[in-house]
């Protein structure tokens, strides 16, 4: 294989996000119906937390990021780029959900999910806000948009990175790993009872440690060779393995810095599936993932008004997995795709008008 590390796209970025929305789905079926299977893979209450595969997320998008950026990004219209990409679809997953909810309440006299659904979770829930800020509002309305809450920050944070190292005697890979060498002890911090921190919390210590991660990766990968690579990877996988013997499979510490790394270089270092329908179907993935909570509450919703009374099994989460995906299709292809066509026009009309006025 011949390295190219200037190719934008990764096509086996893509496969990975398919499969992580994919057993997350399964993930959150399991934790929400309390389905347990005597026989074969929990993927809730398992051997291995696979919650954690939002970490996979996190070091990807950081890898991205840091892949993509330009020196010459201003921060306005660099943060509105990477917000326009999910938060629009977050607030109708958002609302959508809200709705569903009510109408539940009104069926069954019943909440759902357990959310609490007070002002300040609805609000900070449509904002963005309900997780990883200084107030905690968790669940949120659709929880996980928590990683999109952190996402955020994380963009913040890296940005102004960027900038400081331009006057700082830390380089950028100086500052991504002193943000996760902080996210190791403030990650034993928060599971022993220190939660009380802004903006260091579970959630923003799970991303910040995984995000930065990806932006070393990324780094990594433009200095050395492939055969210095391909070392580094067998180093990550052969000290995961001795850490799953030893610790077990559900160490955030071990999939965070070893595992998911391990993961995004194996990625990276075989032969790229550059495929449309890949392409296609991991841009889909987001769309599972901000929809797959709603789209349960839905369900459930309709057969409460049917009164149908659901078994939940093995072939039901199968199926409900199998419905995620069809809709969230139908919802890129006719919602994502003409709103992100809208809002681009939009921002390029505001560029015009800023431009003409300067």
């Amino acid at each position: 294989m011949v390295k190219d590390s200037h190719k934008e796209y990764i096509g086996n970025f893509d496969i990975l996000r398919i499969i992580a929305a994919t057993i997350i789905v399964f993930h959150h079926y399991q934790q929400i119906t309390s389905l347990k299977f005597d026989v074969g893979i929990n993927f809730y209450g398992g051997s291995f937390y696979l919650g954690y595969l939002v970490e996979l997320f996190f070091v990807i998008s950081g890898f991205l990021t840091e892949h993509t950026f330009h020196e010459t990004n201003d921060f306005k219209s660099w943060i509105i780029g990477k917000l326009k990409r999910y938060y629009p679809y977050a607030v109708i997953a958002g609302l959508f959900t809200l709705i569903v909810v009510l109408v539940y309440y009104l069926l069954t006299g019943l909440p759902l999910l357990n959310c609490p659904y007070d002002i300040q979770t609805v609000i900070t829930s449509l904002t963005l806000t309900h997780s990883g800020y200084i107030l905690e509002f968790t669940p949120g309305v659709n929880n996980p948009t928590w990683y999109l809450c952190i996402l955020t920050i994380c963009f913040i944070i890296y940005f102004a990175i960027k900038k400081l190292s331009k006057i700082s005697f830390f380089d950028k890979f100086g500052f991504s790993l002193l943000a996760i060498l902080i996210s190791l002890p403030m990650y034993y911090l928060v599971t022993h009872g220190v939660s009380f921190i802004p903006f260091f919390r579970l959630s923003n210590v799970r991303g910040y440690g995984s995000f930065f991660i990806g932006c070393i990766i990324c780094r990594l990968w433009k200095a050395y060779s492939l055969k210095i690579l391909v070392i580094i990877d067998i180093i990550l996988f052969s000290l995961s393995f001795a850490g799953f013997a030893v610790f077990g499979f559900s160490k955030w510490y071990i999939l965070t810095y070893l595992f998911f790394p391990a993961i995004v270089f194996a990625a990276l270092l075989v032969p790229q599936i550059d495929l449309k329908l890949i392409k296609t179907a991991g841009a889909i993935s987001f769309e599972v993932y901000i929809w797959h909570v709603p789209l349960y509450c839905l369900f459930d919703t309709i057969f409460a008004a049917l009164k149908i009374s659901i078994i939940h099994s093995f072939i039901t989460m199968i199926l409900f997995c199998f419905f995620v995906w069809v809709i969230a299709t139908g919802l890129y292809y006719f919602v994502e795709c003409p709103l992100s066509k809208k809002l681009n026009r939009s921002i390029q009309k505001h560029k015009k008008v800023d431009q003409a006025e300067t």
